[in-house]
């Protein structure tokens, strides 16, 4: 009992990780504002919501949502691949 509990745990875990992309390069964000930042850190995407999570140069863990209409963001582009079109 307690190895097939243990074995749907880790395959859920499994599952779940799926869910994350791991970004190599660096991304470019712009704000609605026009300013921009640049993210390099253990990047990650979920393909499911779209959220971005990263760490900043201290270490600190951020997130940013691409699909909330209420962010100031107005598109993430990591090399070739932009993952929220700018709006003119």
């Amino acid at each position: 009992m307690k190895k097939g509990l243990a074995s749907c745990f880790l395959l859920l875990g499994l599952l779940a990780c799926m869910d994350i992309q791991e970004i190599k390069d660096p991304c470019m964000v712009y704000l609605k504002d026009g300013t921009s930042f640049e993210i390099i850190e253990d990047i990650r995407r979920s393909k499911e919501t779209g959220v971005f999570t990263y760490r900043d140069e201290e270490g600190k863990l951020w997130s940013l949502d691409i699909k909330n209409e209420q962010s100031e963001i107005d598109s993430v582009v990591c090399v070739n691949r932009v993952y929220k079109k700018k709006v003119e």
